[in-house]
């Protein structure tokens, strides 16, 4: 089986995701999804440890000057909304508009700082 298949969605578990899930997984998942292509910069900077313990080492997600576009950025909002140890999001000079951002309140919604 290959890596998406080990680590599809599941009734419960991060997300949605089971613990395997790394949050490369979960970012790939949601790109398939919303069919779109992952963004390779954002794909290296994801970590690649399954678990809990993958996102709670995301503390930043940095989209600059990166076109990700309405549908791309879905799939973003998606692991912004599971990674709670997130402290920095830069989203600057990336083509994001006002639905995009709304998007965005109700995944941090839940972060604290």
């Amino acid at each position: 089986a290959d890596r998406n298949s080990r680590h599809a969605m599941a009734p419960s578990g991060l997300g949605g995701f089971d613990s395997g899930a790394t949050p490369r997984d979960v970012y790939a998942q949601y790109c398939q999804q919303q069919g779109c292509r992952k963004n390779a910069t954002l794909m290296r900077s994801l970590p690649d440890i399954s678990g809990t313990d993958g996102f709670n080492r995301l503390t930043e997600i940095d989209i600059s000057h990166d076109v990700v576009g309405r549908v791309g950025f879905k799939a973003i909002v998606e692991v912004i909304r599971i990674a709670f140890n997130l402290r920095r999001l830069a989203l600057a000079n990336n083509a994001l508009d006002d639905p995009c951002v709304l998007e965005l309140l109700p995944a941090i919604a839940g972060h604290t700082v």
